[in-house]
C-alpha cells in the first residue's frame, strides 16, 4: 500500500515440494504501480528504487526489499518477483520446512 493510494495487497502461503523436499512458499501480490523491467535488477541492493532522484514521486530509504532478502538468505531461501508496470507485482518466498526426525 505504500507505493499506491487504490488498489489491494494479497498473501498467501502454501506447502510445495520441489525435488522430494518441503517448501513453504509465500507470494505477496499487490495491484500497484508495478516496477519496470530495467528495474527489476536493482530493487535488492542497498539503498537503491526503482524510483531514483530527486524527482522521485515515493519516500523510503531503499532498504525494505534489501532486508527481506537477506532474512530469507539467512533462511536458505529464495526470492523472486515478476512485476508489469501498471498492473502490479508479485513477490515469492521460498523457504525450506525441516522436520524434526525423531
Amino acid at each position: 500500500m505504500k507505493y499506491t493510494a487504490t488498489g489491494r495487497i494479497t498473501v498467501s502461503s502454501s506447502v510445495e515440494t520441489i525435488e522430494s523436499s518441503n517448501y513453504c512458499v509465500v507470494k505477496i501480490i499487490d495491484t500497484g504501480i508495478g516496477i519496470p523491467e530495467d528495474k527489476l535488477g536493482i530493487i535488492f541492493e542497498e539503498f537503491r528504487q526503482a524510483s531514483e532522484g530527486l524527482n522521485r514521486g515515493y519516500e523510503g530509504t531503499g532498504l525494505g526489499l534489501t532486508l527481506c532478502n537477506k532474512f530469507v538468505t539467512m533462511l536458505n531461501g529464495t526470492i523472486h518477483v515478476e512485476s508489469k508496470p501498471g498492473e502490479g507485482s508479485t513477490f515469492t518466498v521460498t523457504l525450506p520446512l525441516y522436520t524434526d526426525p525423531s
